[in-house]
């Protein structure tokens, strides 16, 4: 590990304006190659990073297409995917070569009707548990299917992955909306951490013992 750090930090020393130069011109290409298949490409603030959209596609659907021409994205959730650029030098071609040959194959639906995302909902800004820790132990724990769900207490955290911030606490009150978001992040096929009846279209809850 620590020769690899070394190696990076060598690596960065000898990074110069000529090398960054050429990076953003190899993501250029690959912007421009996206973009002639229809593609919307965001810049963030980070210069090695590309946000791409498609109309007709969510972000997995998008991220599996990738996939089939052989790139492997960093990042994807349902409204996107994150494509990460290295540090490639200047006179370094391989990876720009190899880069634009595998997006030539990405191919997109053409038939497929555009992907009407719903309106984002808004959680409270504040969330306070219903339920404090040091009373767990005092109640039981069962699933209860989504329909019936709000209203009740949560016994699971449920983070969706990404962005791998928790959507639901244990302990805190379901809502309505808690429903709506897992739900729709469900059918785009989103990934989860926690939630253990989520495949099941259940939550599990706090009932108190008798």
């Amino acid at each position: 590990i620590m020769a690899s750090l070394d190696y990076a930090r060598a690596y960065l020393a000898s990074y110069t304006k000529e090398d960054a130069a050429y990076a953003m011109q190899v993501k250029q290409n690959v912007v421009e190659l996206l973009e002639s298949k229809g593609l919307d490409c965001i810049m963030p603030d980070d210069p090695f990073k590309l946000i791409v959209r498609a109309k007709n596609a969510t972000g997995f659907e998008l991220q599996a297409l990738f996939e089939e021409a052989g790139a492997y994205i960093e990042l994807a959730d349902p409204f996107q995917v994150l494509l990460l650029f290295p540090l490639v030098k200047q006179g370094k071609t391989a990876f720009e070569k190899q880069a634009l040959q595998k997006l030539h194959k990405l191919r997109l639906p053409k038939e497929k009707p555009p992907v009407n995302f719903p309106e984002v909902l808004k959680s409270e800004s504040v969330s306070i548990l219903a339920l404090p820790y040091n009373e767990h132990s005092s109640y039981k724990k069962t699933a209860v299917a989504f329909k019936t769900a709000a209203d009740e207490i949560s016994a699971e955290t449920i983070i969706p992955y990404p962005p791998g911030i928790p959507l639901l606490i244990e302990g805190e009150r379901i809502s309505e909306n808690h429903i709506k978001k897992i739900t729709w992040l469900l059918e785009s096929k989103s990934h989860f951490q926690g939630g253990s009846r989520l495949g099941e279209k259940e939550i599990v809850v706090f009932r108190k013992e008798i």
